[in-house]
């Protein structure tokens, strides 16, 4: 499994934007605080790339929204997401 696996078209379009070439983020933190809705902060957090995502400042979000794992809808689908990166930049990707 590779980083990029994780990426959805959404985030693949937004990447390919010539516009999204000055996105101002480098960090976890900096898309965090950057960004009102937390559907917002969950979905773009993934698109600073494996390179760019800090683990430290990656668990501290996820320990702040733990609950909301089971939530319904793109909400839930982009925290899980963010879980599934934590252990594949902590841990390694999964052998075949």
């Amino acid at each position: 499994m590779k980083f990029k696996n994780f990426l959805t078209e959404q985030h693949l379009k937004k990447i390919k934007d010539p516009s999204f070439v000055l996105w101002q983020f480098n960090t976890v933190d900096e898309v965090y605080r950057g960004f009102k809705d937390l559907e917002d902060k969950f979905f773009h957090i993934p698109i600073l790339g494996e390179n760019k995502i800090d683990l430290e400042e990656l668990r501290q979000v996820l320990n702040l929204h733990i609950e909301m794992v089971d939530s319904k809808g793109l909400l839930g689908t982009n925290l899980r997401r963010l879980f599934r990166i934590y252990d594949y930049l902590a841990y390694g990707p999964k052998s075949s």
